[in-house]
């Protein structure tokens, strides 16, 4: 007797192969043509089945789309917080440790208690607005290199209106041809030297010395001013670190090359004038909270001597109230010009009228610079 089960696999190829010889009725056929169209769009994957359906396919299954893989399983790795002290990125590393953050931290010393790690910006002087820290609140202002002395503008012209001048020096001598400078007249007034005793006889005369500033003549100092430098070198700026400390070191702290940097390098300040601590002592800088400006010039001082005098003349009258009578009068303009004055010199004397000289202003002392900025309020910061 034969095997119906083993002969279904034949009579099916057969059925594909399109064979003329059945041993089924015409329906059997027919349903089992039907099962093998099914079959068939199912391997091709056409067929879709229900979403609740099937026997653990791997749409709806166990499989890895919807299982514990790293896409939806139990978290993923995330980017380094390269200060926050733990492993954000699942390498194993924390930190400065992590190779993602070698561009913007470093191990260094740890922080004494008495230093602050601070963020600091370095400016010019004269200030300007100091912007905001990034917490919001507003820097310490601080300064840096007090001047130490200052420069002096060159002073204007000191006040000579006080100097008055004389009329130069006449000298007059009778009964000889050669002019000496004996007896000689200086007039300090324009009015008429009257009355002048003389010997009778032909004399000669002689402007003997240049006008000069006369007795109580004063002057005034002039002015000057401070010209710079200005009273400091650099604005300091100080804010809060804007990021904490970190892990990862093997010894000291882990600390930002960007958060908390004095040109790129992490900073830490405290009060007062100390020694930076080891580890941070790169750079240090000096800086105050304030002073007051004692740098001073001196005045220009005025020397009434340094003045002098120029032009002025003596007249000389024949009578001796500085009037026209026999021989008139004769002007002395010429410094030495010795001239003979017959007829001059009688019983009766002889007068003198004088036009004074012209002042002219003498010189100013150049100032002198004393004093500095007086400094308060020390702080100290150090950089690695």
């Amino acid at each position: 007797m034969r095997n119906f089960a083993l002969d279904a696999p034949r009579k099916y190829h057969n059925l594909l192969g399109m064979r003329t010889s059945l041993n089924f009725p015409i329906g059997s056929f027919l349903l089992l043509s039907i099962a093998f169209i099914g079959c068939g769009l199912d391997v091709q994957g056409t067929y879709e089945p229900p979403a609740s359906g099937g026997e653990g396919g791997s749409a709806s299954g166990g499989g890895s789309a919807s299982g514990g893989g790293s896409a939806s399983g139990g978290g993923s790795a995330g980017t380094e917080d390269c200060l926050n002290g733990a492993d954000d990125n699942k390498n194993g590393q924390i930190d400065c440790a992590d190779s993602a953050c070698s561009s913007e931290t470093e191990c260094t010393a740890a922080i004494p208690s008495d230093w602050t790690l601070a963020s600091v910006s370095l400016g010019q002087f004269p200030p300007v607005e100091p912007s905001m820290c990034a917490d919001g609140s507003s820097p310490m202002v601080l300064y840096t290199g007090p001047a130490m002395t200052t420069d002096c503008a060159a002073c204007t012209a000191c006040d000579y209106s006080g100097v008055s001048c004389t009329a130069p020096g006449i000298a007059c001598v009778v009964n000889t041809a050669t002019c000496t400078t004996a007896g000689e007249i200086k007039p300090t007034t324009t009015a008429c030297l009257a009355n002048l005793p003389s010997a009778t006889g032909t004399g000669v005369c002689q402007l003997s010395s240049l006008p000069s500033v006369a007795a109580g003549s004063s002057c005034a100092p002039g002015a000057t001013s401070k010209t710079g430098p200005e009273m400091w070198a650099n604005e300091v700026h100080v804010c809060p670190a804007m990021k904490n400390v970190g892990a990862g070191c093997a010894s000291g702290i882990c600390v930002s090359t960007t958060g908390a940097t004095f040109d790129g390098d992490a900073c830490i300040v405290r009060a007062g004038a100390a020694q930076c601590p080891p580890g941070w002592d790169t750079k240090r800088i000096d800086a105050f909270e304030g002073g007051s400006d004692g740098r001073t010039c001196s005045g220009c001082d005025c020397n009434v001597q340094s003045a002098s005098c120029v032009g002025g003349s003596v007249t000389v009258y024949d009578y001796p109230d500085c009037t026209d009578q026999d021989q008139g009068h004769t002007d002395f303009v010429t410094l030495n010009a010795c001239l003979s004055l017959s007829g001059y010199f009688e019983v009766y004397g002889y007068s003198l009228k004088a036009t004074l000289g012209q002042p002219v202003a003498g010189k100013c002392t150049s100032p002198q610079a004393s004093g500095a900025v007086v400094t308060n309020g020390p702080q100290t910061i150090c950089c690695r």
